[in-house]
């Protein structure tokens, strides 16, 4: 199988982002970029916030070049078996796992073509959070109930919104300090209207 990509807008951008590297990053985002596309047919290359991004079904992997080394990045890497232990955890990010390469002997073809290989077969990540329901306090729904216009104007908040309502009740330290949130709450809502 070919290692060049067919001639897409995507793949002259990356021809273009290999061009301006450093030999030694030069090197490794060929090697990279060859293994992945072999590793399985249907993987198409992309290019995405200014790299390299290859998909099947979602996204799989993408590489970027620093001044030292070229990070190889799974986003689904969290699902990876990762028998080698080769994956680093990403800082901001839950499931992205990487990999980084300061010279092309460092790259294990056939592991890396597993690994390439098995994120592939990952069903994407779901896109859609699940619907998160807020527990109101007692005292703040019965008064909710209480006073429909209050009640409609709650209901049309953002879940966040609602929760930062729930959280400032909650924070009372004495009895009377509720009260009074619980009521200026209320007030609040009703002029929202």
């Amino acid at each position: 199988m070919s290692s060049t990509p067919a001639l897409t807008q995507a793949s002259l951008k990356v021809d273009a982002y290999l061009a301006k590297m450093p030999p030694f990053a030069q090197a490794i985002c060929l090697k990279l970029r060859t293994l992945i596309l072999q590793a399985d047919p249907d993987i198409k290359e992309n290019w995405k916030w200014s790299a390299p991004v290859y998909e099947k079904n979602g996204l799989i992997c993408a590489y970027s070049a620093f001044k030292q080394h070229v990070r190889l990045s799974f986003f689904q890497g969290a699902y990876l078996a990762d028998a080698a232990k080769i994956l680093t955890e990403g800082e901001n990010n839950a499931t992205m796992r990487s990999i980084k390469f300061s010279d092309v002997s460092q790259i294990d073809e056939a592991l890396l073509q597993q690994y390439i290989r098995e994120a592939a077969q990952l069903t994407p990540a779901p896109t859609k959070k699940p619907t998160r329901e807020l527990v109101l306090p007692l005292d703040f729904a019965q008064a909710l109930e209480q006073n429909e216009p209050a009640n409609e104007a709650f209901k049309n908040l953002s879940y966040t919104n609602r929760k930062e309502y729930v959280i400032w009740l909650e924070q009372a330290k004495k009895p009377e300090t509720r009260t009074r949130r619980l009521q200026q709450a209320l007030t609040r809502l009703t002029e929202k209207i």
